[in-house]
This record gives structure tokens, sequence and C-alpha cells, in this order.
């Protein structure tokens, strides 16, 4: 009976053991998704700029990077950065509640109504914006134009929710090869516009298309 208790000890050690390894391994290959999706998109992305870069020129394409950069720094400035608390407090609610998702549904629906907000905030905050401040700084019409036409990618950033539930529930390849992907669009959409002769208009779409699917 003893040999039995001590047989059973240790295999429940072991299990402990096995278990503790195979997290640590699963950690390790999402940690390795992640890492090869942002090497491969920063990649190809770079493709999508030299292809841009040549099509446009230097004034055309910094006309575009800085649409793209106003952009992305509106978005980060108003974004709340949902998925963090909605990561911390999710993971406690499956693990307190792993048999009643209710708690874990009101949850993300508050992320999403606050990423969407935000989103929302961040597209009329740029637009107003340019529409104030670009006479002041002697923006052409045109280029406020421009700019204002690319602040629509801005009411579709509402990633903060999907990437919370994508990692809660260790979708991180999804996560990974989104972005690859998207590069991959961008660099098609780029070497289409190379090969038609498409101006800076038409590459503002593109940019523009391949950000919005991106999110999507």
């Amino acid at each position: 009976m003893a040999f039995r208790k001590k047989l059973l000890k240790k295999f429940g050690s072991l299990r402990q053991i096995l278990s503790r390894e195979k997290t640590m391994l699963e950690r390790l290959q999402s940690i390795a998704h992640l890492l090869t999706g942002n090497i491969l998109s920063s990649v190809i992305g770079l493709i999508g700029f030299a292809l841009t870069a040549r099509a446009l020129g230097p004034a055309g394409y910094g006309i575009l990077a800085l649409c793209f950069s106003y952009t992305r720094a509106v978005e980060r400035i108003v974004s709340f950065q949902s998925w963090q608390p909605l990561i911390k407090y999710g993971a406690h609610s499956l693990a307190e509640n792993a048999d009643d998702a209710t708690e874990l549904r009101a949850l993300l629906k508050f992320g999403l109504l606050l990423d969407i907000s935000a989103a929302l905030v961040g597209w009329l905050v740029a637009v107003l914006l340019i529409l104030v401040v670009a006479p002041w700084l002697g923006i052409s019409g045109d280029g406020a134009d421009l700019a204002i036409l690319y602040c629509t990618v801005l009411p579709f950033q509402v990633s903060g929710m999907p990437t919370a539930v994508l990692r809660l529930y260790g979708r991180f390849m999804a996560i990974a090869y989104g972005q690859v992907a998207t590069s991959v669009l961008r660099v098609v959409l780029c070497a289409i516009g190379v090969a038609t002769g498409a101006g800076l208009f038409e590459f503002t779409l593109i940019w523009m298309s391949a950000q919005i699917i991106g999110t999507l």
C-alpha cells in the first residue's frame, strides 16, 4: 500500500513537470511565431517602401510618409491600448469563471466600445487639426486634402479588443502572420501601382486600403 502511494506520488510529480514543460514549450512557440512574423513583416514592408519611393520620387514619397506618420501619431496619442487591461482582467475572468463567459463577454464588449470611441475621436481630432493648423504652416490645399483623405483609416483602427481575444486564447499565429499577409498585400498593390504608372493619389489609396484591410 505504501509502495502504491509512493508510486502515485511520483507519477503526480512527473505529470506536473511535464505540464510545466508543455506550458513553457507553448510559450516559446508563441514567442517564436511573433518574432518570425515581425521580422518577415518588416522585411516585406521595406520592399513596399522601396517600390513606393521608386514610383513617387522623393517629394511624393515624403508627402505620403508624412500622411502615414501623422495618422499613426494621432492613433497612438488617442488610443487607450485597451488590449492590456482586457488581457489582465480577461485572463482572471477565464480562470475564475471557466464555465460562465458572461463576465468575459461584458468585459470584451466594453473594450470594443472603447476602441470604437477612441478610433472615431482620433479621426475627428486628426481632421480638425489639419483644418486648423494647415493654413498656419503653409500647407497647400492639395496636401491638406490628401492628409484628410488618409485620416479615413483611423475609424477602422479598432484592434485592441481583437488583439486581446487572440492573445487570451493563444492565437499568436493569427497575430504574427496576419501582419505578414498585410505586408504582402501592400507589396502586391505597390507593384501593380509601379507597373501601371500610378501617382501620389493612387499610392495613397493603395496604402490606405492595405492598412484598412489589415486591421479588418
